[in-house]
């Protein structure tokens, strides 16, 4: 069997979800028209009978803050450019990329698309979606955590960093809130398998980006 690593680097905003996402076979990253959207890294695995491909796809290229950064980084091998690979191109591209792994263990179990936790999984899709309904510093300013996961009942906490943040993410008698919820609610219904109540509320934590505590709570 061959399996192994690759990475999936440039700069912010190319498209290095969207590449994974296609040579995954499914939606394991987020996406959107803004930078930097990929805050760690996220691995999608492409399973075949005779290999598994694991891609990481990493935040937009920046020089290694620290030793450790600059391990983690040597550990994957780097995939060149690609641009507007589509239907057989990304085939071929997988086959190609299979063709130079070694031979290796089954790192994951065959049924996993992604190594994140389902709770991560349902963080990222609901900060997606409130991606795509703001605009400006708001989204940078953006991170979920979720409170509550059961049967019937997923609960999510979206933290912004000032009160006029909060006024644009909740929205008009929360226009806004109530659409992120709408359009995250179907895509975590898949992962779960099942219907479930997605309840939503938006808090204010002042320069959270900063806190050290917080980034470490958020798995950031």
């Amino acid at each position: 069997m061959k399996s192994g690593f690759v990475a999936v680097a440039g700069r912010p905003n190319v498209g290095k979800s969207t590449l994974v996402n296609a040579l995954s076979g499914g939606k394991v990253a987020i996406v959107s028209d803004k930078p930097q959207t990929t805050r760690h890294r996220i691995f999608g695995i492409a399973n075949a009978p005779n290999s598994q491909l694991v891609l990481a796809d990493l935040p937009g290229f920046q020089r290694p803050r620290d030793p450790l950064t600059a391990s983690q980084l040597g550990d994957f091998h780097a995939l060149h450019p690609v641009s507007a690979v589509t239907g057989d191109g990304i085939a071929e591209l997988r086959e190609e990329l299979v063709g130079l792994l070694p031979e290796g263990p089954l790192y994951y179990p065959a049924d996993r698309r992604t190594d994140l936790a389902v709770e991560h999984q349902i963080a990222e899709l609901v900060r997606e979606k409130a991606l795509q309904l703001t605009r400006d510093e708001v989204p940078h300013a953006i991170s979920v955590e979720v409170d509550e996961l059961d049967e019937k009942v997923v609960h999510a906490t979206v933290f912004v960093e000032t009160e006029s943040q909060k006024q644009i993410v909740v929205g008009r008698a929360g226009s806004v809130i109530k659409q992120i919820g709408t359009r995250a609610r179907p895509e975590i219904e898949q992962i779960l398998g099942q219907q479930i109540f997605l309840e939503l509320q938006v808090k204010t934590r002042p320069k959270w980006r900063s806190d050290a505590a917080m980034l470490e709570r958020l798995g950031i």
